[in-house]
């Protein structure tokens, strides 16, 4: 039924690859870096085609601000994200976030190579965030393609490109906490401390001390802030 699509509506993906937070062994792989991905199982040679390009384009992940499968709802509500069903990444989110201008420090030619990846039935496997016509989600890249598009294996000679004249440097804009990320509300000014198990709302001089061993904060929306603490923990 959706062989006309070059790509599959967001309510398709959900009818193909739900329902959301279902109970399934989920594997984790390593991409490129130090980031970690939990994703489902259908997914894991496309995430291997994607993890491709971020070698022959020497695109460094960290482990502090990478992930995939979460069980939530969609920013704003209106249905489930598509990080409930596993089949959608966020990379290095500090230096790709999400708001109104698209910011990212994902080369171009990288872009273009993992969105080129296709299936050997030729359907488009992965799209990215950054696209969007509202808002820019310039960490995010969603399989777009059924479970069964997938199992027909990836084409040969889609997943990595060509890679730039000179292996670009790994980013690192500002120092990142191994274990604990921040969150600033824009509105409030208050600070949030994030692991992979809990987060917690810090005083003052709790911030003041983090703040001496080189802590930084990513300033948030306050209508962001909970769906990014709430993101980050891992199911």
């Amino acid at each position: 039924e959706h062989r006309g699509r070059a790509v599959l509506s967001q309510s398709q993906i959900a009818a193909v690859w739900g329902p959301a937070c279902r109970k399934v062994a989920r594997p984790t792989l390593a991409l490129h870096g130090a980031g970690k991905v939990t994703v489902d199982p259908r997914i894991v040679d496309a995430v291997r085609a994607l993890n491709a390009c971020l070698v022959r384009w020497n695109y460094h992940t960290r482990y502090a601000d990478t992930g995939a499968y979460v069980c939530r709802q969609k920013v704003g509500g209106n249905g489930y994200s598509n990080h409930s069903y596993g089949t959608a990444l966020d990379l290095n989110w500090q230096t790709n976030p999400y708001g109104r201008t698209l910011r990212t420090d994902m080369p171009a030619g990288m872009r273009e190579a993992i969105k080129a990846i296709r299936t050997n039935n030729g359907r488009q496997v992965w799209a990215w965030g950054g696209d969007w016509r509202g808002n820019k989600d310039a960490m995010h890249w969603e399989i777009v393609c059924t479970p069964g598009d997938l199992a027909t294996g990836i084409r040969g000679g889609t997943a990595a490109a060509s890679p730039p004249p000179a292996p670009a440097p790994a980013p690192n804009p500002q120092p990142v906490v191994e274990d604990d990320m921040y969150a600033r509300d824009t509105k409030t000014g208050a600070i949030y401390a994030i692991t992979h198990t809990h987060y917690q709302h810090l005083s003052g001089p709790q911030w003041a001390d983090r703040q001496k061993e080189g802590a930084k904060a990513v300033d948030m929306a306050p209508e962001l802030v909970f769906h990014f603490c709430k993101s980050r923990i891992r199911a």
